[in-house]
């Protein structure tokens, strides 16, 4: 057995066993009783029976870094998430079919992030590895978890005996040590075998120079705790002047890539070194060998001697170079006072950028602050650090600019909540940009600010902005969003044009996606927003649900309100918000959740107490927040009577318009209207009409005008030609003169098809039909004979010409069902939407 591990049998077959049946074992011990050697021992069987070896090594330099200590044995790209990381390392280290060995070394001065991917391989028994740690050293927690678990895996050497010392000694003196040195060097070393290697060396040293051939006295030996420091001084100070300089080098680095060291000094001058056992050239890295050799020439070196190590190590770097060996130099070179070269700056702040080191990164990049590469790192990483990075003393070209902004503009809206001004950020930077490349990106960036921001005017902006030289997903991204922008800002003029891109780049694409339902959804609202309710509720029938279920029941709520009894519209928003709750891909939770409490307060429910809820969010989206909370309780108001429900409309539809929330700020007209108070509204809905051109908003205008009974009627025929069969009750209840029976008779019919009002009570209308004459003259209005309506209501036919003669009569009606279908006919669309859409929006709820 070697003399390095005499002493160290049993562990080796115990660590044997581990590996083989646990396939984790963790060699411990103190600085210099020889866990490295054992190690070393264990990888080196390994290999020669065929298998890989992994080798990772902690180090200080590298124990700030995130998985700094992973750099060795995985490739780790700029973009990797903290998971992306992980993932590679686990594959390395449990790859390969169980033929592979991962050996750590000095585990404790192991990152956190690296101690926890080999914690969890050790745990998960996914992998064969052999820790060494030192012992009265802080651990990582990971690490200790593995013998808390198995506390068999844990192998403690101890400094050897006596007689073990003897073994080691003999033979690297080629003879047996007297007693009297014996003593003195297990006085000296306690048995570390590190230890008595460099004493024995010393001893041989000095009897070679001996020039009388007589050995070292015992006596030589002897003094105190310290005489091994003093021994190693002596020993370095007989070391060449490129041999001390190499040797400083590679102390004050901890460890430096193989490949390397040839750049540092000579070969002979390595060679030289490596002979006289004190340095190590391991399979990847070249490091001092015995640890008080390492703190004996770092302490001897003066500040100048540093600074001098730093730039031989920055000198040697070249363009193979690991980017982990160049990350260790620059700050190695940095903490005493030399500035590397930008490219060596920027190689290790992107390191630490990647390594998620955004302070490191941002310090860095700092001591460049005119090169354009380590500006954008800067920035990027304050951003996640929550600081906006100030302006830059260059000027930059797109590319750069572009990543700028894009840095800034987010840490203004994430890290210090204004999201308005980094909106503006990104405005003012597009229209300094020529390429389109970066304006496409800065605009997606917008599109993303801008609906978190709820600042859709600039939501629409940035759709629009996205040009046909981006790739299909963006480009179908900013239509999707760009067709919702249209429809919230009331900016229908384009939008069919908007929506016949959206379809042709979904053809183009030949499948469909989360952005195709939205581009759908979007059109839903377009046609809400139109006033064509009768389309998007055929739109939102013919929908495919599959994999936005909630947010495809979010668009019908908001369509409800209009066509559905408030029992069956609350009963849409809570199905909503249940589905939201397990699966909200599009982010809709927030307004299903609003809605809910909007139907709940229609459907005359109690209202809720009132909550301060704190928010993280900016502002503009608070706003929204609030209004639609202000225009719930307004409904609750009307639920109580309270007179002043329709004036808190007014004002919540005000602010919200003027907020750029024009579509809130329009359905809060509408629910003002609905409630008495046209003329405080008829302006501002007549504005939004002129300077918006929505379909919706002109309908409401004429709504919010009419006084007149035929003007009345004439938006009750209004909108149930659009399809809001509620708004058309309403209206006609508005419009009903007491003294006409065919008013009473509408409203009654219209009723009887499914049109149930909100506002209003149905019980004040006068009924002139009866309930059997109501049922007779709608299915004659939908075009039954007499035969078919006495089959389908169980009566004879005599009773039902019975009955239509009485309602003729009632009704002043001379010429029969030709008199009833010019007079009521235009109810019939009132039946279609009932039978075709309205039924089957609740039958999906049950």
């Amino acid at each position: 057995m070697p003399t390095h591990l005499i002493g160290r049998g049993d562990a080796l077959r115990r660590a044997r066993l581990l590996i083989a049946d646990l396939g984790v074992a963790v060699i411990a011990g103190a600085a210099g009783v020889g866990v490295t050697a054992v190690s070393n021992l264990l990888a080196n069987e390994w290999r020669s029976q065929g298998g890989e070896v992994i080798e990772l090594r902690g180090t200080h330099g590298l124990q700030r870094v995130a998985f700094g200590a992973l750099a060795a044995a995985v490739s780790v790209e700029g973009s990797d998430t903290d998971t992306e990381v992980v993932a590679r390392a686990v594959r390395a280290f449990t790859g390969n079919g169980g033929s592979g060995l991962t050996v750590v070394d000095d585990a404790h001065l192991l990152d956190p992030e690296t101690a926890g991917v080999i914690g969890g391989v050790a745990q998960s028994s996914g992998g064969r590895l052999v820790i060494s740690v030192t012992s009265g050293e802080p651990l990582p927690a990971d690490i200790t978890a593995i013998w808390a678990r198995w506390p068999e895996c844990r192998i403690d050497l101890s400094p050897l005996t006596r007689d073990e010392v003897v073994e080691m000694v003999t033979p690297l003196l080629g003879r047996a040590p007297n007693a009297e040195l014996l003593e003195e060097i297990f006085a000296l070393t306690l048995g570390y075998p590190l230890y008595i290697r460099a004493v024995v060396t010393e001893i041989l040293d000095r009897e070679e120079d001996t020039s009388d051939g007589r050995s070292i006295p015992a006596a030589a030996l002897s003094g105190s705790s310290d005489r091994l420091t003093s021994l190693m001084e002596r020993r370095l100070a007989r070391l060449g002047r490129e041999e001390r300089r190499l040797l400083d080098t590679l102390a004050f680095a901890e460890s430096v890539p193989t490949g390397l060291v040839t750049m540092l000094g000579d070969a002979n001058t390595l060679s030289s070194l490596e002979s006289r056992g004190l340095v190590r050239i391991g399979s990847g890295y070249a490091h001092v060998a015995h640890p008080l050799l390492a703190t004996v020439t770092t302490d001897t070196l003066t500040h100048e001697g540093r600074r001098a190590c730093a730039r031989q190590l920055l000198d040697a770097v070249g363009k193979d170079t690991e980017p982990a060996a160049v990350g260790s130099f620059v700050r190695l070179a940095l903490a005493v006072g030399v500035t590397p070269r930008a490219d060596l700056l920027d190689v290790a702040a992107g390191l630490a950028l990647a390594w998620r080191d955004f302070a490191g990164a941002a310090r860095i990049a700092a001591y460049a602050p005119t090169d354009q590469r380590l500006v954008v790192t800067r920035a990027k990483a304050l951003r996640f650090l929550g600081e906006v990075p100030d302006e830059v003393p260059v000027t930059l070209d797109e590319a750069a600019l572009t990543d700028f902004l894009s840095a800034k503009s987010q840490a203004m809206a994430y890290g210090e909540r204004r999201f308005g001004q980094a909106i503006a950020l990104l405005q003012e930077g597009m229209e300094s940009l020529t390429d389109s490349t970066y304006r496409n990106r800065l605009a997606t960036e917008l599109i993303i600010l801008s609906g978190l921001n709820g600042d859709f005017d600039a939501l629409l902006g940035a759709g629009r902005s996205v040009d046909d030289e981006a790739d299909l997903g963006t480009r179908l991204l900013a239509i999707a969003v760009t067709q919702l922008a249209e429809g919230l800002t009331l900016s229908t003029t384009s939008a069919d044009i908007t929506y016949a891109r959206g379809q042709r780049i979904v053809e183009s694409m030949g499948t469909t996606s989360l952005l195709s339902e939205q581009l759908e959804m979007s059109r839903v609202l377009v046609d809400l927003v139109e006033g064509r309710f009768r389309e998007a509720r055929t739109r939102l029938d013919h929908s495919d649900r599959e994999a936005a279920a909630g947010s495809w029941l979010t668009i019908e709520s908001l369509l409800s309100d209009a066509s559905l009894s408030a029992t069956d519209a609350l009963l849409v928003a809570e199905a909503a918000v249940a589905e939201l709750e397990s699966f909200d891909p599009l982010g809709n939770l927030a307004l299903a959740s609003a809605m809910a409490d909007l139907r709940r307060a229609q459907a005359r429910h109690e209202a809720p107490r009132d909550e301060e809820v704190e928010t993280s969010i900016d502002s503009a989206v608070a706003d929204v927040d609030r209004m639609m909370g202000q225009r719930v309780k307004a409904w609750h108001a009307w639920a109580i009577d309270d007179p002043t429900a329709g004036k808190r409309l007014v004002e919540v539809g005000r602010e919200a318009t003027s907020l750029g929330q024009r579509s809130w700020g329009l359905s809060c007209f509408i629910d003002a209207v609905r409630l008495g108070n046209a003329d405080d509204v008829v302006a501002d809905i007549e504005h939004l009409a002129i300077t918006r051109g929505s379909g919706l908003a002109t309908m409401a205008s004429r709504w919010a005008r009419a006084k007149t009974h035929d003007e009345l009627w004439g938006c009750a025929r209004m909108w149930l030609n659009a399809g809001a069969p509620t708004f058309a009750i309403e209206a006609a209840m508005q419009a009903v003169d007491p003294a006409d029976a065919s008013d009473g008779a509408c409203v009654q019919l219209l009723a009887q098809q499914g049109a149930t009002p909100l506002v209003g009570d149905l019980a004040t209308i006068s009924r002139p039909l009866t309930h059997r004459q109501v049922e007779i003259v709608a299915r004659v209005l939908a075009g039954a004979s007499s035969e078919e309506v006495a089959d389908a209501l169980f009566v004879s036919r005599r009773t039902v010409e019975n009955h239509l003669h009485r309602a003729y009569q009632t009704l002043g009606i001379n010429d029969g069902r030709k008199g009833l279908a010019d007079r009521f006919g235009w109810l019939q669309a009132c039946a279609e939407l009932s039978n075709g859409v309205d039924v089957a929006s609740t039958e999906r709820l049950k």
